[in-house]
């Protein structure tokens, strides 16, 4: 059986406990990083004991990397510390959860599913029925104040397993 990763536990505990909060994409930790790191754009897990911090702007890589290990050296289960990777974004944290709670108003189009933060893509993700459906969230984006480069979708129809797609497909 394969060792437990002490981050898989971190990042599967990360969301706030809070609705309000969970909803909107928030958590402790990131609102915490977004605060000491201006150009934090989320963490994900990277590999064991090991995790990638999006940054907007790679010149705070460095900075970056001292923060996050401070903020996750609590975890004695890495008995060769945590591996922090500086990875390339273009929204910070605050943009993608500034973006989610805005998206709330897309649940308004017929077909839309949900949406969620995906850090690793560092996009907004967007669940809707159909090809028909990704095309009316991209009209409806400019009134909500997303950009339509922070969104990508993913077909759900409510049956079947979900692909990504692009609004661009036929």
């Amino acid at each position: 059986e394969a060792e437990a990763d002490p981050i898989d536990a971190l990042l599967a505990t990360m969301t706030s406990a809070d609705e309000t909060a969970r909803s909107s994409g928030g958590n402790a930790l990131f609102d915490r990083l977004a605060g000491e790191i201006a150009s934090f754009g989320g963490l994900y897990r990277n590999g064991h004991c090991a995790v990638a911090v999006v940054l907007t702007h790679m010149a705070e890589a460095d900075h970056a990397i001292r923060v996050v290990k401070a903020a996750l050296e609590p975890l004695r289960a890495c008995p060769d510390g945590i591996r922090v990777h500086p990875v390339q974004g273009e929204f910070t944290y605050v943009e993608l959860v500034r973006y989610h709670a805005a998206a709330r108003e897309l649940l308004r189009i017929d077909g839309v599913r949900g949406s969620k933060i995906d850090y690793q893509l560092n996009r907004l993700v967007v669940y809707v029925a159909s090809r028909r459906v990704a095309h009316a969230v991209i009209e409806a984006l400019p009134a909500l104040g997303i950009p339509e480069k922070a969104v990508v979708f993913q077909l759900n129809s409510g049956q079947t397993p979900s692909r990504k797609i692009t609004a661009s497909e036929p």
